[in-house]
């Protein structure tokens, strides 16, 4: 497995630092494989919430220390989606649902049951009737009525973007985003154990292939003591992912946005 981080590497007597993006390789449970942007081999070693290695050669007359200031299960790593013809890269604390219980096959859902957050990706026919401004907004609605939400209002929407890299036989393709907070219950729960929660939705318009997808990351804001998430997570106002250090929500949802590539058209019945 791959995985890639931000990095800052400091000399012993803190004089000199650099940043940049290290790329992990698992080899074994124990053991990393590290190359940084210069494929300078580093050994890595668990300790507690911090990882601590040596270089492999000096830089300038000291060892490089790396200091890795993040949960492990926080970084960050490409995953195969609908079997590998898509992708997108999110924090490894997000779990793949379906190696607990049947997903959708027009959906992948990853969820952190330990914080109650979750990241959906979906393919829908698309909607044409539904304008490409304001289509984020739209569907973010359109998901309220389904989860039979009370309380929904969309916060901020964005202004209409190509995305790069995702047009289809030269049929550009947009995207939108809205983020909206609606009281929304937990599987089968009633009304009575609805939990207040942020909803951060992309709508990518792969027009060229006749698909809307959507991209939609929840963040719990107030958990319900009748809710089931308030078991593991607890009741009240959620911790900010940020406090506890992990990374919010808003940029887990940025993150699975940017990366979104598609490496096979042909999971859309198209020719490539």
């Amino acid at each position: 497995m791959k995985l890639c981080c931000k990095a800052t590497f400091r000399s012993q007597n803190n004089t000199k630092r650099v940043e940049g993006v290290i790329i992990f390789y698992i080899t074994t449970t124990k053991q990393l494989r590290i190359f940084e942007s210069l494929q300078q081999p580093i050994l890595l070693h668990l300790h507690s919430q911090l990882v601590y290695s040596q270089a492999s050669k000096s830089w300038g007359s000291t060892f490089l220390i790396f200091v890795f200031d993040k949960m492990p299960e926080d970084c960050s790593s490409e995953r195969p989606l609908f079997g590998g013809a898509i992708a997108s890269t999110f924090p490894l604390r997000f779990q793949d649902v379906s190696n607990v219980r049947q997903v959708p096959d027009h959906q992948e859902v990853f969820v952190d049951p330990a914080r109650d957050e979750s990241l959906i990706f979906e393919l829908l026919d698309f909607k044409h009737d539904v304008a490409d401004n304001g289509s984020a907004a739209w569907f973010l609605q359109d998901l309220s009525t389904e989860q039979d939400a009370e309380g929904s209002m969309v916060i901020e929407q964005s202004g209409v973007f190509e995305a790069n890299g995702l047009s289809f036989r030269n049929v550009p393709a947009v995207i939108t985003t809205a983020v909206g907070q609606m009281a929304i219950s937990k599987g089968r729960q009633g009304r009575e154990a609805q939990n207040i929660v942020r909803v951060y939705l992309a709508n990518l318009r792969l027009r060229g292939v006749g698909t809307d997808v959507l991209i939609t990351a929840y963040e719990p804001i107030l958990i319900n003591p009748l809710s089931e998430s308030a078991s593991t997570v607890g009741a009240g106002l959620a911790v900010p992912a940020a406090q506890s250090g992990f990374m919010p929500v808003a940029e887990v949802f940025k993150l699975a946005v940017s990366t979104f590539i598609v490496n096979d058209w042909s999971l859309f019945g198209a020719a490539a």
